[in-house]
């Protein structure tokens, strides 16, 4: 009989303990609901070993909601460049209306102060398979980096990455319009990466794999330019790449929830999130009033 791993990770503070313990013996937290428990089909709960898989993995929630978030905006853009007269919308959306809807585009950032751009394309696709690519990694990611990194972290680096790499893009690559939230997962890969530096971290016995990731993002986009086979925004990735390094090197692994450290992460992803639900009601009062302006399709 194969034997059964009995251990989990504390949410908390990421140390493994048994998974019938229901205070962390390290950092004396309550700890919920097993992370081997998954919800059924039936309504019931399971052990991980069980054959019924899950709908909802509770540790992933963050991942799952801002993926939805993409693919939404991605549909709606399609419907606006489709109603624009673009027939092959779902396949490849047209500049106009990836620039008004928030795309990251130099004129209107630096000449017109639009600074939410530099997070609204940061949920904005170019097509079916840019949103297809970009959700599948985000999917991957997005889950292994909450599993060891947490939901808080998660949001900051999502943000604080697309802000730092489309604002690299805007310097080193200012005549190009870019979307994607590729700079994000970047983000995420330069935060896996530098959790895995210290010594005895969760992530150090898979540093090896983050590597690899971060090869490949780089690889791969100067490959695709070179060959002309894609087009990507390399300066987005390498400065998403940089600052959710740098946050990772700033904040650690989570700690105590009731720590004065993580009530400050704490706080700062909520500021994030209401930024950029700000930086999207902008992109909206922008939207409505040139797009029904015959001035919108002489301007780009």
């Amino acid at each position: 009989m194969k034997a059964v791993d009995r251990r989990r990770m504390c949410p908390h503070c990421r140390a493994f303990i048994s998974s019938d313990d229901k205070i962390c013996p390290y950092c004396e937290e309550p700890i919920g609901a097993s992370a081997g428990t998954r919800i059924t089909l039936t309504g019931g709960s399971s052990d991980s070993g069980g054959v019924a898989s899950s709908l909802v993995p509770d540790h992933s929630a963050m991942t799952l909601l801002f993926l939805l978030v993409n693919v939404a905006l991605f549909l709606a853009s399609v419907w606006v460049s489709a109603n624009s007269g673009n027939n092959g919308a779902i396949m490849g959306l047209d500049n106009r209306t990836l620039i008004l809807l928030g795309a990251k585009w130099r004129p209107e950032i630096i000449y017109a102060g639009q600074w939410w751009r530099l997070i609204t394309a940061g949920f904005l696709h170019g097509g079916i398979m840019h949103i297809f690519m970009n959700g599948l990694s985000l999917f991957h990611v997005g889950r292994h980096f909450e599993d060891y990194l947490g939901s808080t972290r998660f949001i900051i680096v999502y943000v604080v990455a697309t802000i730092t790499g489309f604002f690299f893009s805007l310097i080193a690559s200012p005549g190009s319009t870019s979307v994607g939230a590729s700079a994000a997962l970047a983000g995420m890969v330069g935060a896996l990466l530098a959790s895995s530096s210290a010594p005895g971290s969760p992530t150090a016995p898979i540093r090896r794999l983050y590597v690899q990731w971060t090869w490949g993002l780089l690889v791969i986009g100067f490959i695709g330019n070179l060959t002309g086979m894609m087009r990507i925004d390399n300066a987005a990735h390498i400065g998403g790449l940089a600052g959710g390094w740098l946050f990772i090197k700033i904040a650690g692994f989570p700690g105590a929830q009731r720590s004065a450290a993580e009530v400050v992460w704490r706080v700062l992803s909520v500021v994030l999130v209401l930024l950029t639900l700000v930086s999207f009601f902008k992109m909206y009062v922008f939207f409505s009033a040139l797009s029904a302006s015959p001035a919108y399709r002489m301007r780009f």
